[in-house]
């Protein structure tokens, strides 16, 4: 049986999910149609493969739910089966907020979430190439600093800062719940210990928690301005005025 012939108005649904439109008809190889979603995104397809469902959408989301391609000049790749720096730093972004397995780990213990901008890899790569130390392999991408403490990832709220910061910010857990992070009791004592540079930093022992807790957050904050003066020159400014705030 000769097949309808398509349209404009006729409707098709699509193999990648939801349904696509015929906006215009210019022939058997070029059929313009939108996708019917909230991004109507228009595109040009053949014939054969309209009828067969194979008409890709760049704004549905195939990385991990929630990310997606969008439409522009930044693509995945740099060079054959190499994954662009922003491309690369996206999926790892989505990826230790979204992926189940990261979830269920409690890998991303903070509830951290991506601003839905970012769900689409132009707008974060746009940013990207853009922001500084961006492609330095001794930077990392952050949430918490500019917004002191911030679980939101954006462009607002993100900077690249040195590894080095998070070693001396990710501090261990408490031993107990009645002890402060960074003290550990010692006997009838009490021990404090400052994480960082890959090593337990020894500060002493002390007879109350209170005295052990004083030691501790003072050496933190010292840390944290030396760190702040140090990298003056490489850090976003709101990051250097948060560090210079809190170590006060």
């Amino acid at each position: 049986m000769k097949a309808k012939k398509i349209e404009v108005g006729d409707i098709f649904s699509t193999n990648a999910g939801g349904e696509v439109e015929v906006v215009e008809y210019r022939g058997a190889l070029e059929v313009v149609v939108k996708h019917l979603d909230k991004w109507g995104h228009e595109d040009v397809v053949q014939t054969d493969l309209l009828r067969k469902g194979v008409v890709k959408n760049p704004y549905k989301p195939s990385v991990f739910g929630k990310g997606f391609m969008g439409v522009g000049k930044y693509r995945a790749s740099s060079a054959p089966s190499r994954q662009s720096p922003a491309y690369k730093a996206w999926v790892g972004l989505i990826r230790r907020t979204y992926e189940p397995s990261y979830l269920s780990s409690g890998r991303n213990i903070y509830g951290s979430t991506v601003c839905e901008e970012w769900h689409n890899f132009q707008n974060f790569a746009e940013w990207f190439y853009n922001e500084p130390n961006s492609d330095n392999p001794e930077f990392r991408l952050d949430k918490g600093m500019r917004v002191w403490g911030g679980r939101l990832y954006s462009p607002e709220t993100c900077s690249y800062v040195p590894k080095c910061f998070h070693v001396w910010m990710t501090t261990k857990p408490r031993v107990s719940r009645e002890l402060p992070r960074g003290v550990h009791p010692s006997g009838a004592k009490y021990l404090v210990m400052l994480n960082g540079d890959g090593r337990n930093n020894y500060l002493g022992t002390f007879e109350t928690v209170a005295e052990a807790q004083e030691v501790y957050e003072y050496n933190l904050h010292k840390k944290y301005r030396q760190l702040a003066i140090e990298h003056c020159d490489e850090i976003h400014p709101e990051v250097y005025d948060n560090l210079m705030e809190f170590s006060s």
